[in-house]
């Protein structure tokens, strides 16, 4: 089909289109760009992210914590031994729970003949180490010469559980038990999340 030389003049149809169809789009451009902008600034707003850690740590009662395997040595004795030490939720979410390890070992004796060490944990409240009271309720976390125990005591942000150790007759042996503490994924309360 040949086009006529007269198609684009200003009295054609087409060019009266095509002038309508510009200003239809700019001014459909000029309307929905800042709506779609205002849109796209809320939902980025919305979609703030931060990030979550969890953890713990073992110190003496009210120490600084430092995150390092914690070392206790036992002293020979015919009597329990009891020492007192904290778990430290250093992070910033909840841990429902905490992993610990407990290897304990002497080169003067076989690690079968270690003491068996009983793990009591002072809830709500901290143990008074001159008297040997708990200031809220006790409970036994478990005992144990080596190997690990589960607690499932819950550590806010920032708070420490308050433990008490305690090693059978170690009699003539001088031993050395370090303790790590560990928190799984399991063991972290989740914060919930609301969009503002």
């Amino acid at each position: 089909m040949k086009m006529s030389r007269h198609a684009f003049t200003k009295e054609s149809p087409l060019h009266a289109f095509l002038i309508r169809f510009t200003f239809a789009y700019l001014f459909l451009t000029l309307l929905v760009v800042p709506a779609q902008a205002k849109f796209l600034a809320q939902s980025t707003k919305n979609l703030g992210a931060t990030t979550s850690s969890w953890g713990a740590v073992l110190t003496s009662q009210n120490a600084t914590p430092f995150p390092t395997p914690y070392s206790i040595t036992w002293s020979q004795s015919q009597t329990t031994q009891i020492t007192y030490l904290d778990v430290v939720n250093f992070k910033s979410l909840t841990v429902n729970g905490q992993i610990l390890t407990v290897n304990t070992d002497s080169p003067d004796s076989p690690r079968q003949n270690a003491p068996k060490i009983s793990f009591d944990a002072c809830v709500n409240g901290i143990w008074n180490s001159i008297a040997n009271t708990c200031s809220g309720t006790i409970t036994n976390i478990g005992v144990t010469q080596n190997g690990t125990l589960t607690s499932s005591i819950a550590i806010t942000p920032s708070s420490r559980l308050s433990l008490r150790l305690s090693a059978d007759k170690t009699f003539k042996v001088n031993w050395t038990t370090v303790l790590n503490v560990s928190v799984n994924r399991s063991q972290i309360r989740v914060k919930t999340v609301t969009n503002s």
